[in-house]
């Protein structure tokens, strides 16, 4: 039996996270991962966008949230020398049903604090980005969204709480607990079994799974894919601000992102599929984000 004070079960953003912040205290902590490094799975695969609460929906528990972390995660950041550009964000207005959305978006951000968040008229928005499509109708401009490496910041996160005596065992997928009058008393792995006083899930994807095995699961996780493209650095038509379609209910739709790397990432799609492994790019995927991708940047 491996004892511990506190298991992490998985090493993303979250799992790091906390694992980091842990780490300054006197108490022995232990992360466990399926995989063979950090990163998780989500974690790993995603736009590194740091956005502000404007568009989360008005006092639910990820908007205080996000307002809380837009400017925590620049501390962090600056803490472990992780790259972030400052760019902002512009969403083009393309036609005339968007631009009510669009004012509905502006008064959600007022609600939520965000006073920087407003709609420019189209002359502005090609004076910030001539590469647009030149019949957009206006844009949305959020000036604090910004964009980091995500694998630098999870990997900087775990390699600080590591530093600080935090133990990472990987290739160590957690299959059982013994659970007994409220209590954990083990948690079984592919690595032996470990003892701790407290068990925190950060299973992401897999969080549900884990609930289960303590029968305290009243969620579900619905898994949804994105497809991306990743640009070479030598792609001619480039922009300095996030680029995104104006937000739906559903998504934020496809973005054309400059990234700390001086290249882009474009996409993604948001597909909900039933396998949680399921990370192929599809025919049909790609070419929607190309559509889309190609309606708000002609070139």
């Amino acid at each position: 039996m491996i004892k511990t004070d506190v298991l992490i079960i998985g090493s993303g953003a979250v799992g790091c996270a906390l694992a980091r912040e842990l780490s300054k205290y006197n108490i022995k902590v232990t992360v466990c991962d399926k995989n063979d490094d950090v990163g998780g799975d989500a974690s790993k695969s995603n736009s590194g966008l740091f956005s502000t609460s404007a568009t989360m929906p008005v006092g639910t528990l990820e908007c205080k949230l996000r307002t809380i972390a837009h400017s925590m995660i620049m501390n962090v950041c600056k803490d472990l020398d992780v790259p972030v550009i400052e760019c902002g964000s512009i969403a083009p207005i393309l036609y005339p049903d968007q631009l009510e959305t669009a004012k509905g978006l502006t008064e959600r951000a007022f609600l939520n604090g965000v006073y920087d968040y407003e709609i420019l008229p189209a002359k502005d928005i090609l004076d910030m980005e001539p590469t647009l499509n030149p019949e957009l109708l206006g844009g949305i401009y959020s000036p604090r969204d910004k964009q980091a490496n995500q694998f630098i910041l999870v990997s900087a996160m775990a390699e600080n709480a590591a530093e600080n005596g935090v133990e990472f065992v990987l290739d160590c997928k957690v299959t059982g607990m013994d659970v007994a009058d409220g209590k954990i008393h083990a948690v079984h792995t592919t690595k032996g079994d470990f003892e701790a006083t407290w068990v925190i899930n950060a299973a992401g994807l897999h969080c549900d799974e884990i609930s289960e095995m303590v029968d305290e699961c009243d969620f579900k996780i619905n898994p949804r894919k994105g497809e991306f493209y990743v640009f070479s650095h030598d792609t001619p038509v480039k922009v300095s601000h996030i680029i995104s379609s104006v937000p739906s209910p559903k998504t934020r739709g496809v973005l054309v992102i400059p990234t700390v790397d001086n290249n882009m990432l474009v996409g993604p799609t948001a597909d909900d599929v039933e396998d949680k492994t399921d990370v192929k790019t599809t025919a049909a995927g790609l070419a929607s984000i190309k559509s889309q991708a190609l309606n708000m940047i002609p070139g």
